[in-house]
């Protein structure tokens, strides 16, 4: 889980708005198998 960022390694795509953050977070009823402060 985390905070990713994502981009484009082509210029035209990357002038264009191809790049973003992805939050991904841990589903409901999975625990994680470490422990650890973020």
């Amino acid at each position: 889980p985390g905070t990713y960022m994502y981009h484009s390694h082509y210029g035209m795509q990357r002038m264009g708005g191809l790049y973003g953050s992805i939050e991904v977070a841990v589903a409901d009823g999975v625990q994680e198998p470490f422990s650890y402060d973020a």
